[in-house]
């Protein structure tokens, strides 16, 4: 038996994350109670939102209102942040990879202006992000 792929053979195509949210739904309540109990790895998780997340991609090709979804769950410039999040995930899966990697970068941007504010707990989240940037960023470019 060949071993099971790693996210790392394709940086367009990483594994989807155990327990990710499979719903916009689910993602905006899970982002929400990480960013009330200042949880970085919560948060982290809740940000590894990716192209293996087949039911979550099924709902955002469905055109649900994400800026409702977003707005009802979470606060500025959190609401924003996932809201980008899902944009990037919904180009990402359809092959738009320039406009995929625009939404990265306007999520970091996001990510930045609540970081700002925060103490050192978001840092995980960083770290989530700037994976999703470089693969975004690579899939741009190719």
């Amino acid at each position: 038996a060949s071993p099971a792929p790693s996210a790392s053979v394709c940086p367009t195509r990483p594994m989807s994350a155990p327990g990710a949210p499979s719903t916009a739904q689910q993602a905006a309540q899970t982002i929400s109670q990480a960013v009330s109990r200042q949880d970085g790895a919560g948060l982290a998780a809740a940000l590894r939102l990716d192209l293996g997340n087949t039911a979550l991609i099924a709902q955002l090709n469905s055109s649900p209102p994400l800026e409702q979804i977003c707005g009802r769950a979470l606060v500025e410039p959190w609401d924003e942040l996932l809201l980008e999040q899902l944009h990037y995930i919904k180009a990402a899966a359809a092959g738009e990879h320039e406009a995929a990697y625009s939404h990265c970068e306007r999520a970091a941007a996001c990510f930045q202006a609540a970081f700002e504010k925060e103490s050192d707990w978001p840092v995980p989240a960083l770290h989530s992000l700037c994976l999703n940037l470089r693969r975004a960023a690579a899939a741009a470019d190719a």
